[in-house]
């Protein structure tokens, strides 16, 4: 019979950058660490050492659950928590961990993954089933995202909401990096899916080719997790999410409104879905559907940031960003005391502050308003300042906002203004600087393409279109577009 304690288990390879804080959240907590090292060439060993870690070697044969499954035969206390080197326990669980070891009942307990995201600002909450009785029957299964609920299942044991909270860095790094980590991955999943024919699987490829930027093979996988009646409703909400998005990017509203609609549906409280139902709503126009969904992504948003969300998957969005969207939705549906009301309640972020002045009649400079504006902000804050403020001032901002930051929308709003004051040699040059900044975003190709065309220059339009044909092929509705303004050119 297994010892009343904790089992704390690893598994590592040359993880010398981040495994001594790992070692160093659980160190208090842990009965026993059981590292296994697959093959470890810097000072990872050295280091466990120094935390009197239980270390094993474990050849690699490309699956993660065969050396988590190694770690579990070499743990000896009742329960066993498993986190990664890149992983935190956060410092107030400690007690929460106590608390549920030294209790009689027995069960699985769902803890909260806390993925750090500096870059947008909020985390990204993920619930697991990381701590569990320590039974031999208790084995993971995948070669890669190694599951173990199935199998705590199939031995009868309940589940419990945990209030531990393990905080995740790994998704905290250079785009690149993911990349390289998801190409890593992709393989061992695509044999994973060959072999088990399961929904999560299916989900989890998907995910792989979305970090790894292919639309269609992502696309294609979503599609074939949504065909599983047994996929998770968070994981079929992420799904329709993805489809929701591409769809809308290539112009077919109506797709990407049905869409998001099922993701919704099958995870309501989510502020990101929520979010983008709002955007698309306001591409159609339906200025009131906008603002029902913005107003209840604000409402789920403090919830989650108040809460990590209640859901399997819960991903906030920064509050300042969130606000902006907000206000601007408010005013275009001319609803101004709610507006107010929202701005005083939300005093402490910059962009309330910003508009509290504006009300209150305060002049300001641009390199005042500019102080508001920070690069995860500044999308939506150049959504609505031109209805805030005259349009002298937002030219200003945006000069000073192009003069110090490398933002291809700052470059495309003030080349828009510069095409309505004629002034088309400073525009075409904001539109170029945009469009290397960019080179997807269509509406800049098109503002550059009418630019060519009012200055009579009909060849450079005309090479202008096939480059944009060339770099939208896979984008019909764009393609379309362009083709219809080449013929009107002809």
């Amino acid at each position: 019979m297994n010892r009343v304690g904790l089992s704390v288990n690893l598994i590592v390879k040359n993880e010398e950058k981040f495994l001594a804080a790992a070692l160093e959240s659980i160190k208090t907590i842990a009965d026993e660490i059981i590292l296994v090292d697959t093959g470890s060439t810097d000072t990872t060993i050295s280091i466990a050492e120094k935390y009197n870690c239980n270390i094993y070697h474990f050849n690699w044969v490309n699956d993660f659950s065969a050396a988590r499954n190694y770690a579990l035969s070499k743990s000896s206390y009742s329960y066993i928590l498993y986190i990664d080197a890149d992983e935190r326990l956060n410092i107030d669980s400690i007690g929460e961990l106590e608390k549920i070891i030294n209790n009689p009942f027995i069960q699985a307990w769902y803890c909260t993954v806390k993925n750090i995201d500096n870059k947008n600002g909020v985390p990204k909450f993920s619930k697991y089933p990381r701590l569990f009785p320590n039974n031999p029957g208790v084995r993971f299964n995948g070669r890669v995202h190694e599951q173990i609920e199935d199998s705590l299942t199939k031995l009868g044991y309940t589940f419990g909401n945990s209030k531990i909270v393990i905080d995740h860095l790994g998704y905290d790094v250079d785009v690149t990096v993911l990349k390289d980590k998801a190409t890593r991955n992709l393989k061992l999943l695509i044999d994973d899916y060959r072999d088990t024919n399961s929904a999560y699987t299916a989900y989890q490829v998907a995910n792989t080719f979305a970090i790894m930027e292919q639309t269609m093979d992502a696309e294609r996988y979503y599609r074939k997790a949504l065909e599983y009646s047994d996929l998770n409703n968070a994981y079929r909400a992420v799904c329709y999410g993805y489809l929701a998005g591409t769809a809308f990017k290539r112009s077919e509203f109506e797709d990407a409104i049905k869409h998001i609609n099922n993701a919704i549906k099958y995870n309501s409280k989510d502020p990101y879905l929520l979010l983008q139902a709002c955007e698309f709503y306001l591409a159609i126009k339906n200025n009131r559907e906008a603002l029902i969904f913005i107003t209840e992504a604000y409402k789920s948003n403090n919830e989650v940031l108040k809460s990590s969300g209640t859901n399997l998957i819960s991903q906030g969005i920064e509050k300042n960003k969130l606000l902006a969207k907000l206000y601007y939705v408010l005013i275009i549906n001319n609803s101004i005391d709610e507006l107010k009301k929202i701005v005083l309640q939300e005093l402490s972020f910059p962009v309330s502050q910003l508009l509290k002045s504006l009300f209150s009649g305060a002049k300001l400079k641009a390199t005042e308003v500019n102080r508001f504006i920070t690069e995860r902000n500044i999308v939506e804050m150049l959504e609505l300042l031109p209805l805030v403020l005259d349009k002298m001032l937002f030219v200003d901002v945006l000069i000073l906002l192009s003069e110090k930051t490398k933002n291809s929308v700052v470059e495309y709003k003030l080349a828009e203004i510069l095409i309505e004051q004629g002034k088309y040699p400073e525009a075409k040059y904001h539109l170029n600087k945009s469009l290397k900044l960019d080179v997807n975003n269509p509406v800049v190709w098109f503002f550059l393409i009418s630019s060519e065309v009012s200055t009579g220059n009909i060849n450079k339009a005309k090479s202008l279109i096939n480059e944009a044909k060339r770099q939208f092929i896979n984008l019909p509705n764009i393609h379309s577009k362009l083709t219809s303004i080449e013929n009107k050119l002809s």
